[in-house]
Parts: C-alpha cells; sequence; structure tokens
C-alpha cells in the first residue's frame, strides 16, 4: 500500500491469476465449452427420464445465474444479564406494554 492506502504493483482490477487463464487457455484448444456439456447432459438426461442427473446438471448451472443462499445460524440463547438499562426508551414502552396487556 502506498500513503494514500492504495495498492500498488500486482495485477490490473479484473484481470484473471494465471492458473484461471492457463485452464481457460487449455479449454479453449480443446474447443470444449463446460457449460454447454452441462446443458447437454441435462437434456438427454431428460430425454432419458434420468431425472436425478438432469437435475444436478440443472443446479450445477443455475449457480452461474442466481446466488447461492447462506445458511443463517439462529440462537435460542437468552442474554439474561441485560437490564432495563440496556433498553432504548422505545424498547422500555412496548415492554411497559407488553406487560399491562
Amino acid at each position: 500500500m502506498n500513503k494514500k492506502g492504495k495498492k500498488t504493483g500486482g495485477r490490473t482490477k479484473g484481470t484473471k491469476n494465471k492458473r484461471t487463464q492457463e485452464v481457460i487457455d487449455i479449454l479453449n484448444e480443446l474447443d470444449c465449452n463446460p457449460i454447454e456439456g452441462l446443458v447437454n447432459i441435462a437434456k438427454i438426461a431428460m430425454e432419458k427420464q434420468d431425472y436425478a442427473l438432469a437435475g444436478n446438471m440443472y443446479k450445477e448451472l443455475s449457480q452461474y445465474l442466481f446466488p447461492k443462499r447462506k445458511a443463517v445460524e439462529v440462537s435460542n440463547e437468552v442474554d439474561f444479564s441485560m437490564t432495563t438499562d440496556d433498553l432504548t426508551d422505545f424498547q422500555k414502552e412496548n415492554l411497559i406494554k407488553a406487560l399491562q396487556d
């Protein structure tokens, strides 16, 4: 980093790393398009009613169109050390209303 906090040297933004570019070059040399291959497998699997294979292919392809959902961790732990001093005025008002009902 330079004095202004900007990165100096290295790859320019958007440039593929060496390994990625090597794989792309090999696929191009072999005239191989993996996405096209997955689509072909999925179509043939559907024709043969192999829905498990077709589903796996479409699932694999869908990640290029839709972001994967991240798991959300839910905790049922309660912090009993909290006091009313930790609450905002709005939270205190809602607590009083809830206790009156």
